[in-house]
């Protein structure tokens, strides 16, 4: 049901279609020197929207985007190759910066207490194909496979914990509250660091 109603959303007639719509137009109606910069930044299964938000986008022509920021991206490497790939191959999406669980981390999670590793490993053993494992963008042991021939300097890759500067989750839903992911994409956003950050009681950490 997520990745159907996320598909759904930017059909012709749909809200999200009727969002970029207005968006596109109050954007185009700025002098070119007053548009501010866009960024998308999604988690889990925000990738998946994120994906269909792009092919409408580019099918209205929309300027582009200068970041997609994905934590614990949930969306296959299908869908990458069909709608993220082509984006940033025609600039429409500047840089991509996609953060991850290293594998041991994944391994080290659970669902509820019920599934003993990440949802991703769920999602990508059971909620998928039941007759495959498939591949998904937010797991790090997929990452030799992800078809990024041509655009390797366009996606930067953050493995938490082992730069815990930059990442310091340490669950698929730890990101969002971590202080060091969110400062690192606040300053991947404002394109400097940032004159206040993130701390741990803002994000209820």
């Amino acid at each position: 049901e997520m990745q159907s109603d996320a598909a759904l959303a930017f059909e012709p007639g749909r809200a999200g279609t009727h969002a970029l719509e207005v968006l596109a137009r109050r954007l185009a109606a700025l002098p070119a020197s007053r548009r501010p910069k866009l960024h998308l930044v999604g988690h889990s299964a925000g990738s998946i929207w994120h994906a269909h938000l792009l092919e409408r986008w580019a099918a209205l022509a929309g300027p582009s985007f200068a970041n997609l920021i994905l934590f614990a991206p949930a969306c296959t490497h299908g869908l990458f190759a069909r709608a993220i790939r082509p984006a940033l191959e025609a600039r429409r999406v500047g840089r991509l910066h996609h953060f991850l669980l290293d594998d041991r981390s994944e391994v080290a999670d659970d669902v509820a207490k019920i599934y003993r590793k990440s949802l991703l490993y769920l999602v990508s053993n059971a909620y998928q194909d039941r007759r495959s494992v498939v591949p998904l963008l937010g797991m790090e042991k997929f990452l030799p496979a992800l078809p990024t021939a041509g655009i390797e300097d366009r996606i930067g890759t953050w493995l938490s914990p082992r730069d815990p500067a930059r990442s310091a989750a340490r669950s698929h839903g730890g990101f969002d509250q971590d202080p060091a992911t969110m400062n690192t994409m606040l300053e991947l956003v404002l394109g400097r660091a940032p004159a206040r950050r993130f701390t741990p009681t803002e994000l209820g950490d």
